[in-house]
């Protein structure tokens, strides 16, 4: 009986283990649309030109062209002619140790078929550059293209860099970068969970329906009574932004593509809940 007793105690607590460590798992995605802050991007990530760090003058922050929002990032290399320029790097920080996948809107100043690489570097400064991903076709004019590509980072190489090799100064722009599965371990950066946190969610007695919809969305929060909601598409741009005045708030995305977005709810006291909404 003692021996049943013990076994069944064992599964109980093994089993509530599981439950916690699921309700507590998420994972998330390192996003930078370069609206933060007066210089439009993020401070945990790094400019670099081989010269400064930040690279003031070969890493810069444009309000036009942009793909979305307001600010997009621009590059170009340095210093003189095409023979004797560096090579100019954005560096994200330090992100875990895998198989990541990196999208990210580039755009010429016009249109010239030099190349853009993007790969992995062991420091802010750009070393040990490893390009996974070179883009050397580009369209017929200087217009917003999606790239999308796996970039893995080991222990040593663990940071993603864009990177604009010795080239003839043209200049190149970014914008709505995603890292997917990049931890969330660093001040200064923005990130976006892909995954519930069911404890925090029940606490906060969150609700949104139906899920998936049409478009038409409605955010049931009765304990809150002071906060914002935000709705991000899977690029990091926010698509909705307003104050919790209501306990319910009807969300219209119809004007949006279909596909996953993310409600992140902060209320008065900066307890964020994340939840995955799907519209068809």
């Amino acid at each position: 009986m003692k021996k049943t007793l013990l076994i069944l105690t064992t599964s109980i607590i093994t089993l509530s283990t599981a439950l916690v460590s699921k309700a507590y798992s998420q994972t998330y995605n390192l996003v930078q649309t370069f609206e933060a802050g007066g210089t439009g991007t993020d401070n945990c990530w790094t400019g670099y030109n081989a010269t400064s760090v930040p690279s003031t003058n070969d890493f810069f922050t444009a309000s036009t062209p942009v793909q979305s929002g307001i600010y997009c990032g621009g590059m170009y290399s340095c210093c003189g002619g095409a023979s004797s320029n560096n090579p100019t790097y954005y560096i994200s920080p330090v992100i875990t140790n895998g198989v990541h996948n990196v999208k990210v809107y580039l755009r010429q100043s016009s249109s010239f078929n030099e190349n853009f690489e993007i790969g992995v570097v062991s420091d802010a400064m750009g070393t040990g550059f490893t390009a996974s991903y070179t883009k050397s076709v580009w369209p017929g004019s200087a217009t917003w293209e999606l790239t999308n590509t796996s970039i893995t980072t080991t222990s040593t190489n663990n940071r993603i860099a864009f990177r604009v090799p010795p080239a003839s100064l043209k200049t190149y722009y970014l914008d709505s970068i995603v890292i997917s599965n990049s931890g969330n371990a660093t001040s200064g950066c923005s990130y976006l969970s892909t995954s519930v946190n069911e404890i925090s969610n029940a606490a906060n007695s969150v609700s949104i329906y139906p899920n998936p919809s049409n478009g038409i969305i409605t955010i049931d929060v009765q304990n809150i009574k002071e906060g914002s909601i935000k709705v991000i598409n899977v690029l990091g741009d926010i698509v909705y932004q307003t104050n919790i005045g209501n306990q319910k708030s009807t969300i219209n995305l119809t004007a949006q593509p279909t596909g996953i977005y993310f409600v992140q709810i902060t209320d008065a006291n900066k307890t964020v809940t994340n939840r995955k909404v799907v519209v068809q």
